[in-house]
């Protein structure tokens, strides 16, 4: 593994780095930095109210295990479409535009939920709460590849913690909201109702201050879909896919039914139950806390942090299976998040590196399709599930993240191999 000392503005020796590297120390003193991890930090709690909700959903609407997979498969079903073409609707409507819409998206999908009186329209909601969440993601994530490229896997990662920040406080919350919710009462439709207008407030934001300073992300190009076409001209974006789909899998089956298959195993309440996702969620925050920390000294290759997470969080599924405890399930949930934390970041790095010129269009592919890979993920399991039980149905997920520690060992092996010491898209300085 390589291990490269992040060089000076004197090391790259141009004009050009200096430049790029005074904007990378004034970045703390950007608004528009503190906008796009207030917002991750917020619509990453919204991807897992759902989950957390799949109790009450039973009890309100009688819905089935399938249903529920169903919903949490919506949720990332939403991707299909926006991968092939919401990336390239992101890069016409520029920046700012396009974060004022998917937050408001976001909101009008919790509202549609929170309003909802029977699964049929929790599933539609799921769907545009989907949306509106990959949508954001790729923006959020598109502004700092863009807009501060001389730190962008240390701001990637940045970003990656907030999400972490997000994805651990949005289930304890919801779940002690639920918990002490009335029995016959609607008072779970609150906490969507409160998120939406949280999240309709800081839409504000960027509508009365950034009328200019949100102004980049439009393609420059003459035809409409140039930027998709150049970016699919290059295989590498067809690996990176693959990568994203089958990461995916374990990841989505493992959010939407790790909390239920222990609440059904150890008898847990909802409160209980609920910890699993916020112990993930902590994991994921030390891990990437940790790589925060590394990558503002060093840059690690991109391909290496991927490989080496994976491999971890493999080790770490299995043992949430065959937990003999409610205790050690729930330290595996958590060492599962903190190995897996490097794997999102470290692909997205690459392809904001590899994609610099259309991150827009090729941040919306990578997460439409890992999307499409957390709904197979969540689905699977559910229909197993239903016809096998959820004890089997749940190895999915250690073996489906095997499969994933192969692949990504052999392209890192095979990557650094055929790239030479000094040019390495993999392993040149941030």
């Amino acid at each position: 593994m390589k291990l490269l000392r992040e060089q000076t503005p004197m090391e790259h020796g141009s004009k050009t780095a200096v430049e790029v590297d005074s904007v990378a120390q004034r970045c703390w003193s950007d608004p528009v930095l503190w906008l796009v991890l207030l917002a991750v930090t917020i619509s990453s709690a919204v991807a897992v109210f759902l989950p957390v909700t799949f109790p009450v959903f039973k009890q309100a609407f009688g819905a089935s295990l399938q249903a529920l997979g169903s919903t949490q498969g919506l949720f990332y079903f939403s991707a299909v479409g926006f991968a092939f073409c919401g990336g390239w609707l992101l890069e016409r409507i520029g920046y700012r535009f396009a974060l004022i819409s998917t937050l408001l998206l976001t909101a009008g999908a919790l509202v549609l939920i929170g309003a909802a009186p029977n699964i049929t329209a929790v599933l539609v909601g799921a769907f545009f709460s989907g949306l509106g969440v990959l949508s954001l993601v790729v923006v959020t994530s598109s502004i700092i590849s863009d807009r501060f490229r001389a730190r962008r896997q240390h701001l990637l990662f940045i970003h990656g913690l907030c999400s972490a920040i997000g994805s651990a406080a949005g289930p304890a919350l919801l779940g002690w909201w639920l918990s002490n919710s009335t029995a016959s009462g609607e008072r779970w439709r609150t906490a969507y109702y409160c998120t939406a207008v949280i999240l309709g407030a800081i839409a504000i934001w960027p509508v009365v201050f950034f009328t200019g300073s949100l102004s980049g992300g439009r393609s420059q190009h003459g035809t409409a879909h140039s930027p998709l076409r150049q970016v699919l001209r290059d295989p590498a974006i067809y690996l990176i896919c693959t990568m994203s789909v089958l990461k995916s899998i374990p990841e989505g089956g493992m959010i939407a039914f790790v909390s239920w298959f222990n609440q059904r195993k150890f008898g847990l309440s909802t409160r209980d139950a609920a910890l699993f996702l916020s112990a993930n969620s902590v994991g994921i925050f030390s891990g990437r806390s940790v790589l925060v920390w590394i990558t503002s000294r060093w840059r690690l290759p991109d391909l290496t942090i991927f490989s080496a997470c994976m491999a971890g969080a493999t080790l770490a599924f299995w043992g949430t299976v065959v937990a003999p405890s409610y205790l050690f399930a729930l330290l595996s949930f958590g060492f599962s998040g903190l190995f897996f934390s490097g794997s999102g970041p470290g692909l997205t790095s690459y392809t904001g590196m590899r994609f610099a010129a259309h991150v827009l269009t090729a941040f919306g592919l990578l997460a439409g399709i890992s999307y499409v890979g957390g709904a197979g993920g969540s689905y699977l399991i559910g229909y197993f599930g239903n016809h096998s039980g959820l004890e089997t149905a749940m190895w999915i997920v250690p073996l489906s993240s095997l499969l994933v520690t192969a692949v990504g060992v052999a392209w890192m092996l095979r990557s650094e191999k055929s790239s030479a010491p000094t040019s390495s898209g993999d392993n040149i300085p941030a």
